[in-house]
């Protein structure tokens, strides 16, 4: 089910994804905070030469991510305090971030 809903991820979300998964992995923890992803995210999209999204549109495209069951968040009134953690598994991560 996973791979047929995410084909064609957008870029932007594929960096956000690929960040979580970079954040998660290293820091050997399950979740994080939306403003430190976006911290993570900014990297990654210098790294591949896009334009990183602000704060606020940052946070829609993790709404996003969890739409597509990516991501599960725990919405805060500070956005950038809210908690995001992957619901997939790193296959998953891997595929729905791969080229075509």
């Amino acid at each position: 089910a996973f791979d047929q809903r995410e084909s064609g991820l957008p870029l932007q979300q594929k960096i956000a994804a690929c960040a979580l998964f970079a954040l998660v992995r290293s820091r050997a923890v399950k979740e994080v905070t939306v403003g430190r992803l976006h911290e993570a995210y900014v990297r990654g999209c210098r790294e591949c030469r896009v334009a990183p999204l602000a704060q606020g549109e940052f946070a829609s495209v993790c709404d996003m991510l969890q739409v597509r069951g990516i991501v599960q968040m725990n919405r805060r009134k500070d956005v950038r305090l809210a908690k995001v953690r992957l619901s997939v598994d790193e296959d998953a991560i891997g595929h729905a971030v791969r080229d075509r």
